[in-house]
């Protein structure tokens, strides 16, 4: 049944790719499709990564009270005045600003993907202006926004405030521009290289700071639960990891017990094999493909740019798959 989908999947690429080859460079619409598609797949991928983002606080809370829980006689400290770094009720460790911030720059980048395809599939390079005006305004109310994140302490900022600003001139130029190919050019040479650094510190944020520490946050979540669960069956388990006195648990709590250790190593493996960096690396590459398709709309280069797209998609509805089971895992317990 496996290889029957797989083999089904790959006929329907390869169709699409027949329907898009015979039509390259003209207006069609599986051209138009597939890059309404595409900003489908943005749409995903941003309210994903939101949803990653905007739970941390909440995940980090849920693991500080699991830890207090299992560590008797360990209290609940509301707020770690003197060391605000350490573990607390009310600790924050995303402000919501910084979070609405990045799924924004997710959207617009997907935003202005979508208009250099359009413009790279079409004859009326005017149809590029008037979206491209509104794309420039958002793009630079942005790059304010990071300035000022900067200036509040958010640590990574800083770093997309220039090439976010180096986006909205290149987008100022095309639009100036007569010529499509005038545009294509500045798109290619001006805005690409700032589009991959807006994209490779989406991906440092979402690697070093969500990914691993959720990661991390789970592993620790699945080790407490053992860690109380072997203490309350064998009181000379891990002497030293024990609390005082060793837990008592009847039968039906210990049963309860290990159905949540279940739950919690089901969490663990599930988002460890759905990285959310994942689907923003799918991102540059269809980025990549369409400043490569701009360049030269050869076959060749359009067969790339759907494979890419394909990927994306496929990248993006895997990952907001996963959330959605996260939550039923949670809404479980």
């Amino acid at each position: 049944m496996l290889f029957t989908a797989k083999r089904s999947r790959i006929l329907a690429v390869t169709l699409s790719l027949i329907l898009l080859l015979t039509c390259v460079g003209c207006d069609n619409g599986e051209f138009k499709k597939r890059i309404a598609d595409f900003q489908g797949s943005v749409g995903l991928v941003s309210n994903s990564v939101g949803t990653y983002f905007a739970e941390m606080n909440q995940f980090e809370r849920d693991l500080y009270l699991q830890d207090v829980l299992l560590k008797p006689p360990r209290t609940v400290v509301s707020r770690n005045l003197g060391a605000p770094e350490k573990p607390a009720l009310f600790r924050v460790t995303f402000n919501e600003e910084s979070i609405r911030a990045r799924v924004d720059a997710i959207t617009l980048l997907g935003r202005y993907g979508q208009r250099l395809a359009e413009l790279a599939g079409t004859d009326a390079p005017e149809r590029f202006n008037s979206a491209a005006q509104e794309l420039g305004t958002n793009l630079f109310n942005l790059g304010t926004t990071f300035n000022k994140l900067a200036g509040n302490g958010d640590p990574t900022a800083g770093n997309f405030e220039g090439p976010i600003g180096t986006i909205v001139g290149a987008i100022g130029k095309m639009i100036l521009e007569s010529k499509r190919d005038n545009k294509l050019r500045i798109a290619i040479n001006e805005a690409a290289p700032a589009v991959r650094t807006v994209i490779k510190q989406l991906e440092e944020d979402l690697s070093g700071v969500v990914f691993q520490q959720r990661l991390t946050g789970y592993s620790q979540a699945v080790n407490g639960l053992i860690v109380f669960y072997n203490c309350s069956v064998d009181p000379a388990f891990e002497a030293g990891l024990c609390p005082k006195p060793a837990p008592t648990l009847s039968l039906e709590q210990r049963r309860d017990l290990l159905n949540k250790i279940n739950d919690a190593a089901n969490r663990y493996e599930l988002f460890k094999a759905n990285n959310p960096v994942e689907s923003i690396t799918s991102l540059r590459d269809a980025h990549e493909a369409l400043v490569k398709y701009a360049n030269d709309r050869s076959p060749k280069n359009l067969a790339a740019l759907v494979a890419a797209l394909d990927s994306f998609r496929s990248s993006a509805e895997q990952v907001a798959g996963a959330v959605i089971k996260l939550r039923d895992l949670k809404r479980g317990e």
